[in-house]
């Protein structure tokens, strides 16, 4: 099983997920300017996310939940399907 714990920084490249629930649900998730947070289609819970300018939080056709806080001002975010 995973027993990773604590809060999660991206603070530089980008952090893909490569399965479901692998983050735990008590991480607060923190996307520093330039970074990537891809959910690469996966779902994920979390206690907070929030993103600087520029960061940028790709979404594809996955969902997220976060039982906290969400700042995303400045946050490019990107969510398959969603265009016109």
């Amino acid at each position: 099983g995973n027993s990773y714990t604590g809060d999660t920084d991206i603070t530089g490249g980008t952090l893909r997920l490569g399965a479901a629930g692998v983050l735990p649900n008590t991480t607060n998730v923190t996307i520093d300017t330039l970074a990537t947070f891809d959910l690469n289609d996966f779902n994920e819970t979390v206690a907070s996310v929030s993103g600087n300018a520029s960061a940028t939080l790709d979404m594809g056709t996955a969902s997220l939940i976060a039982s906290g806080n969400i700042d995303l001002r400045g946050t490019n975010i990107l969510i398959a399907g969603a265009a016109g």
